[in-house]
């Protein structure tokens, strides 16, 4: 279609006009092909099977469209609530987490304490009601033609399940946004925005997609009959809005993770189910414990890296590093990096545990093993892991000044009046009490911020910063 572009472009245009304006869309470009994809747990139970759909690539094109002008529409007139961080521009998992951890150490090191329930939609994107749907399009004003086009977008689907060429008969779809569609994440977005509303203003929420948790953020001096009731207030009602739209929550893998050394540890309910309580748990791809030592996230990340070594060196026999290194830096050092802004450590312990995955690989190199690790590192021209993720703490702080990335509106900079030295941009660093709070990107990569010269952090183009960025650390020996 592409390489035909110049002949298709008419005949699609006029099509699309015609469906647009005719708030109809061809049956055809409404059936999908589900293909499972395998996410965890036992191979032959459905439910640990993620449902993709494969539909018309025409109507893929059309969707794009209808997008972008529902996406100015709202933009404009009716925008999302910021606490969703899910298929939204400048935000990502790393920038919701940054903001997280900020709030938390923040609360932790005033001497407060923070509940937060990780909440579970048992498959969101299926249960969508269509007639819920249209009504809060309506409700936001949605322009009339298309919400038409929506409403025929969503009604009389049809789908058949692909395994091994093998195709299941075909079913009607009476509820769900398809996934693997262009649309479907927006209005699942719209979908699931006024739970926002229904929240006191002691409790708030973060949300990623179907991804929720709400936070909870007291003084523990405050007795605990009454500490605790703001949180199962919210718990209630936002029980009871899951059931009135259609989106049951899957009580078995929700819970609840007690932030604070004088936390109390109240228990919460889901009407008369007990909440369970857990010391650690994974949050968009990182486990946060109780303590925020992020020592289990660690141990996690290297033992994966750990496996995938040992299946590298297993598969191949050589250990020359133009096979080698390829191989690592592709497939085993993202393991070690994902998100590090978030969880980056100070303790030396924990920097040696993550360096040691690079050491040993190093190491098994022909002509390297008698090298120091500096040495080997000089000679392959790569640069430590700790380096990396202080280059990337720099890069997640110039994208969050800069209003590149959103990571809330905790997030408090400061920045420094005095110009007779360093650069304009210099943030005040902070003063705390614990040393949870230099978990803290905004704590714990200040300093080095402080240190760049002006002609890097004055900038304006994020891929030359980058250039400028390594340039200087190379200067400085530190090999990004």
């Amino acid at each position: 279609m592409k390489c035909a572009n110049s002949v298709l472009t008419p005949y699609l245009t006029k099509l699309f006009k015609i469906s647009v304006q005719g708030g109809q869309v061809p049956k055809d470009w409404k059936h999908a092909t589900v293909v499972p994809i395998y996410k965890n747990g036992n191979l032959n139970k459905r439910e640990n099977y993620r449902p993709v759909s494969l539909t018309s690539t025409v109507c893929k094109v059309l969707e794009k469209l209808v997008l972008n002008r529902l996406w100015y529409f709202i933009s404009d007139r009716c925008p999302l609530n910021d606490s969703q961080f899910g298929f939204r521009t400048s935000r990502s998992c790393s920038s919701q987490l940054i903001s997280y951890v900020d709030l938390l150490t923040k609360a932790l090191d005033k001497g407060l304490c923070a509940d937060v329930v990780y909440l579970d939609l048992s498959k969101a994107f299926d249960k969508v009601s269509h007639g819920k749907l249209m009504q809060k399009l309506n409700d936001r004003k949605i322009p009339t033609l298309l919400n038409q086009w929506i409403k025929s977008f969503l009604s009389d689907r049809t789908l058949s399940v692909v395994i091994q060429k093998q195709s299941s008969k075909i079913r009607r779809v009476t509820s769900g946004v398809p996934q693997g569609s262009i649309l479907g994440p927006l209005l699942f977005l719209l979908y699931t925005d006024d739970v926002d509303n229904i929240l006191c203003d002691l409790i708030k929420l973060y949300k990623f997609a179907d991804d929720m948790k709400l936070y909870y953020i007291f003084d523990p001096k405050e007795s605990e009959t009454d500490a605790h009731k703001p949180l199962q207030q919210c718990i209630d009602t936002l029980y009871g809005w899951c059931r009135e739209n259609s989106l049951p929550l899957n009580l078995k893998k929700c819970c609840i993770v007690h932030f604070g050394s004088n936390n109390p540890c109240t228990t919460y309910h889901f009407e008369h189910q007990e909440i369970a309580k857990h010391s650690n748990e994974r949050d968009l791809g990182v486990i946060f414990d109780e303590r925020l030592t992020f020592q289990t996230h660690i141990d996690s990340v290297v033992n994966r890296a750990r496996r995938l070594v040992s299946l590298m060196f297993r598969s191949f026999r050589t250990r020359s590093d133009n096979v080698i290194m390829p191989i690592y830096k592709t497939m085993i050092r993202p393991q070690l990096e994902y998100a590090s802004a978030v969880w980056n450590p100070y303790l030396l312990k924990q920097v040696k545990q993550i360096e040691s995955v690079q050491r040993y690989v190093t190491k098994r190199l022909i002509n390297y093993s008698l090298l120091s690790y500096d040495a080997r590192l000089l000679k392959i021209r790569l640069p430590s892991l700790k380096t990396r993720r202080d280059y990337f703490d720099l890069i997640g702080m110039y994208k969050i000044i800069n209003k590149l990335s959103y990571a809330g509106q905790n997030i408090d900079i400061s920045f420094l009046n005095r110009l007779s030295r360093g650069h304009a941009f210099r943030i005040r660093p902070s003063s705390y009490r614990l040393n949870a709070r230099k978990s803290a990107l905004f704590v714990r990569a200040v300093n080095a911020w402080n240190v760049l010269p002006s002609y890097v952090v004055s900038e304006p183009d994020l891929k030359r910063f980058k250039f400028l960025l390594r340039q200087h650390l190379y200067a400085c020996n530190l090999n990004v």
